[in-house]
């Protein structure tokens, strides 16, 4: 946008005039317009940014450990709780599993007869743990009863994501930090 556009032209000769508006386009461009553009990107919370992502967890009512957990896991938090509704069935319950920690890191045995869930996992790092909590504490209902049970990556799941031993080198992690399965 050029406020020059929309000037009067009798103010183009006018050397003062030209030099007052060319600063304030000068302005506009440099201060308002990424404002704007933040302004218009905090509104969807796919694009938010940090200020549109607090927004989102204050709506949301979501507590934050800003020293832990960074910008795309908190988006992808806020997404998570946004896109969550009733009714919560099986299907959803895999869907959303699949979602928070990965196609074939975890399985689930429901007890119809004593009301129970049992979730095993490959561990999914703490954040994404509290997460998975929570939206079990959300969605599961009040008369089941459930539990998460964690384990550490198998050799196998490290070969299959790791594929030769200068891979595996090149991750910059420690045996046990490898084996812990947070990597996946």
């Amino acid at each position: 946008m050029q406020i020059s556009d929309y000037m009067p032209k009798l103010y183009s000769n006018n050397k003062e005039m030209m030099n007052i508006i060319n600063s304030e386009e000068l302005e506009l461009e440099n201060n308002l317009k990424p404002y704007i553009e933040d302004s218009f990107k905090d509104t969807f919370a796919v694009e938010a940014t940090e200020t549109g992502i607090e927004k989102f967890e204050k709506l949301l009512n979501i507590p934050v450990d800003t020293e832990t957990e960074d910008l795309d896991f908190r988006r992808a938090r806020v997404l998570s709780r946004l896109v969550s509704s009733i009714p919560f069935t099986e299907t959803y319950l895999q869907n959303k599993l699949n979602a928070l920690l990965g196609e074939g890191n975890w399985s689930y045995t429901i007890n119809y007869n004593n009301y129970n869930i049992v979730i095993r996992s490959l561990k999914p790092g703490d954040a994404w743990y509290r997460e998975l909590l929570d939206f079990l504490d959300r969605t599961i209902p009040c008369n089941m009863e459930w539990s998460v049970d964690l384990y550490a990556a198998t050799w196998a799941q490290v070969d299959e994501n790791y594929p030769t031993w200068q891979d595996v080198f090149d991750t910059d992690m420690t045996w046990e930090e490898l084996m812990d399965g947070e990597w996946l």
